[in-house]
């Protein structure tokens, strides 16, 4: 599936798509689950790949030291560095999860929510998080659950746990929460 595409020849978020999509979904169950469900520390350093117009990251701003966002476009990260232009602890840029030029350890907690499905290289991407990932920080990848393409499966996720444990996470498995499953692994 290509990165952030919706049809075949369809170009990646345009800047009408981003606001109308930003303006529908300002704080999807999604976030709503994955806040609920990620116990978060004031010295957590949180990356969200592919943050939209960045929900997750403002919400979460006040809790954490720091918190990052990315997303692969560029409609989507301008939104998103509009809404929190008051917060000092929070920064946005524009990068797919398979490119991400943070330094080694930089994040206690990186997650991707309903965003993971959109990824071009999730390997690479598995690896690039692992790098950016400081030891014993977490990884979450919050789906919908679902047969059809904007979300995961139960035999998915199972499959998206081992992958992660053969790219060098560890305690790696998922559950399901509301309709929603989150697959996990910790770094080593």
């Amino acid at each position: 599936m290509d990165h952030m595409m919706d049809e075949p020849g369809e170009q990646p978020w345009s800047k009408l798509k981003s606001t109308i999509y930003s303006a529908i979904f300002r704080n999807p169950k999604s976030t709503k689950v994955t806040l609920a469900t990620v116990t978060l520390a004031a010295d957590d350093r949180v990356l969200d790949i592919g943050c939209g117009p960045g929900a997750a990251v403002r919400q979460i701003a006040g809790r954490v030291a720091s918190a990052t966002g990315v997303d692969a476009s560029p409609s989507m990260i301008s939104i998103a560095r509009k809404r929190a232009s008051h917060l000092t602890n929070v920064e946005f840029s524009v990068r797919p999860a398979e490119r991400l030029t943070f330094k080694d350890g930089a994040f206690s907690v990186v997650w991707t929510i309903q965003s993971w499905h959109h990824w071009n290289d999730p390997e690479a991407a598995y690896r690039q998080v692992l790098r950016v990932l400081a030891p014993g920080g977490r990884f979450f990848v919050v789906e919908k659950e679902t047969d059809g393409d904007h979300g995961i499966t139960q035999t998915e996720a199972a499959a998206l746990a081992a992958k992660l444990t053969n790219a060098g996470y560890s305690d790696t498995g998922f559950s399901k929460v509301d309709k929603m499953i989150i697959v996990s692994g910790v770094a080593g």
